[in-house]
């Protein structure tokens, strides 16, 4: 297992979830575009729960690969993540 500080992983899985208010549209659309890009080694997975207004996100690799992008984005204050998934 990977003892990060910043970020709660292991090799198998990683998820995250944002409150769906704290994020704007523009960040959301600009992780939706990387999600879809050639950066997502990982093949990370995020969707927009409604019924629970959560932007989720969820791989089967670690978080590496996805650390760029959130903080370029500015979401480190408002993301969390979990180890194992959902």
């Amino acid at each position: 297992m990977k003892i990060k500080s910043d970020f709660v992983t292991n090799s198998s899985s990683s998820s995250f979830v944002i409150a769906y208010d704290a994020i704007t549209m523009t960040q959301f659309e600009k992780l939706m575009e990387w999600v879809a890009s050639d950066k997502n080694e990982d093949g990370w997975r995020v969707t927009f729960e409604e019924e629970y207004r959560l932007v989720k996100g969820f791989t089967y690799m670690d978080n590496e690969c996805i650390k760029p992008i959130i903080k370029e984005l500015n979401l480190e204050d408002i993301i969390s993540f979990e180890e194992g998934g959902w």
